[in-house]
């Protein structure tokens, strides 16, 4: 019936992914919503920025948040591009590509059959031959879908040490209880959403690392484990699905602030001493930053304590808008109030 199982089943594996990626997108589509909502509702909460686990420069936490969001953003733009090469078929080309034994106008007909059914816009493959023969675009979509899991693994590390604690640990942020506690630490709630997202992640990187073996171990003119890559290709759509729409749900969405931990931590680190570096220069600003740690006194104690700035001045200086935008904090603003 001018077909062959090497041109069906790549056909319907294609199909089926691009089934799968079209309900992914919509996924994505909510995690990067649900981030900005996030991004807006923390957007002037300072708190401290860090880097190699070690106080940095304010920063607010809804940037934090925002940064997530660019990164699922892009991870949506990535796949959807990738869509364009998924929808190449190679329906007609029977055993190798050639064609052999199917009607010249099977192949045409028969595409235009199956959009109908599916409600896709496949296209016949400019070269039926190299379609059958590669399946470089399983790989591309498979690593494409490790990025995704590379992102969303980060994000779910970054809300678990920002909940760390929540007394003797970071806390800046709450997330929602979704256990009864621990068996034996009474009122111990675990991060266990961050910790299944973590896992559904570190399968499908792994499951990627299949498909890229899989794939450069085609001989010739046929992928000879292409059901193995189909499995786990599919396994890794069905996999970031539910868990994109799991962390969004029960995560993302119902998490808080802890304005309060924000504030302290912020005025007890040396985050702002960068700000202030314009004004007195690294060297004295070190010191400054030295004593205030020997003496177990805040930052801004120190600076007002040496008559370096007065309490208004700082004000000036640490906000929000003034810490998180090029240029020097609260310079033009002092210059106007001094003339």
């Amino acid at each position: 019936m001018s077909q062959s199982t090497n041109d069906t089943f790549p056909t319907s594996l294609r199909v089926a992914s691009l089934w799968k990626l079209n309900e992914l997108e919509k996924e994505i589509i909510a995690l990067q919503t649900e981030l900005q909502q996030k991004e807006k509702e923390f957007a002037t909460l300072l708190k401290t920025g860090r880097t190699e686990f070690q106080d940095a420069v304010p920063i607010t936490l809804g940037m934090e948040f925002g940064a997530w969001a660019e990164a699922i953003g892009r991870d949506r733009w990535r796949l959807w591009k990738s869509k364009e090469r998924l929808k190449e078929v190679n329906l007609g080309g029977t055993a190798v590509g050639t064609g052999l034994n199917a009607h010249p106008r099977f192949s045409p007909i028969a595409i235009s059959y199956l959009n109908q059914l599916t409600e896709l816009p496949l296209v016949r493959s400019m070269n039926m031959f190299e379609n059958t023969q590669n399946t470089d675009v399983f790989a591309e979509v498979s690593g494409l879908l490790k990025a995704l899991a590379v992102n969303l693994r980060k994000i779910a590390n970054d809300l678990r040490l920002l909940a760390m604690g929540p007394r003797a640990g970071i806390g800046e942020i709450i997330l929602p209880p979704l256990q009864e506690g621990s068996s034996i630490m009474p009122g111990k709630i675990n991060p266990v959403m961050c910790e299944y997202v973590e896992g559904i992640t570190i399968d499908v990187m792994g499951k990627d690392q299949a498909i890229g073996f899989s794939c450069s171990s085609g001989s010739l003119e046929l992928n000879h484990l292409l059901p193995f890559i189909g499995s786990y290709l599919l396994s890794m759509l069905d996999e970031l699905i539910i868990a994109i729409r799991n962390f969004r749900e029960k995560y993302i969405r119902p998490i808080k602030a802890s304005v309060d931990r924000c504030k302290d931590l912020l005025e007890q680190s040396f985050a702002y001493a960068t700000a202030i570096v314009p004004y007195l220069g690294h060297d004295l600003t070190s010191e400054i930053v030295r004593e205030s740690l020997a003496r177990n006194l805040t930052l801004r104690e120190i600076l007002i304590e040496k008559q370096l700035f007065t309490s208004e001045q700082l004000n000036v200086i640490l906000t929000p808008i003034e810490l998180t935008r090029p240029g020097i904090p609260g310079y033009e603003k002092l210059k106007e109030k001094k003339s």
